[in-house]
């Protein structure tokens, strides 16, 4: 099976490509609508995973999204599914965004277009806390690190094994 990841996040790539080749299935990636765009027309991707909120809507992209701008978020990655022709419509969506109310634009639109398997989970948070603690370890950069002490994220989710 193929699924393709939208995320702007780079460690959420990781986690997912490594969650994905344990399922057994072939990792697809997506930074920027620019790239999903191009890597959803004309193919069929069996799972399609999608975030909300890509660079905080601060990458500008060529793409114009519903408002006229160069902005861009889940919500038009959703729009962009809607319109594809149904034979290239993945089987199952998953919306793994931490972003409720974005979540819920997005599954909108797709039921609306007659999607029939979409999830709605966030991504989760004490894998994410973990592997950014790991890469905090390791001196790796990762812009979320200015703003949150990973240490402090997982002792708040109940995580016992704090260095």
């Amino acid at each position: 099976m193929t699924e393709l990841f939208l995320d702007d996040d780079l460690l959420r790539h990781e986690v997912f490509a490594e969650q994905c080749k344990t399922r057994g299935n072939e990792p697809f990636h997506a930074h920027t609508i620019d790239e999903f765009m191009g890597l959803t027309d004309g193919k069929h991707f069996d799972i399609v995973h999608l975030d909300h909120d890509l660079n905080d809507f601060s990458f500008i992209s060529k793409f114009t999204d519903m408002y006229g701008t160069g902005e861009q978020n889940g919500v038009d990655a959703a729009r962009w599914l809607a319109v594809q022709l149904p034979e290239h419509r993945p089987s199952k969506v998953v919306i793994h965004s931490w972003n409720p109310s974005g979540a819920a634009r997005m599954r909108a639109i797709l039921e609306e277009a007659g999607f029939n398997d979409i999830v709605v989970e966030e991504f989760d948070q004490v894998t994410y806390f973990e592997r950014l603690l790991k890469w905090k370890q390791e001196g790796r950069h990762h812009a979320f690190l200015q703003h949150v002490a990973p240490e402090e994220k997982l002792h708040l989710l109940g995580w016992k094994d704090v260095c």
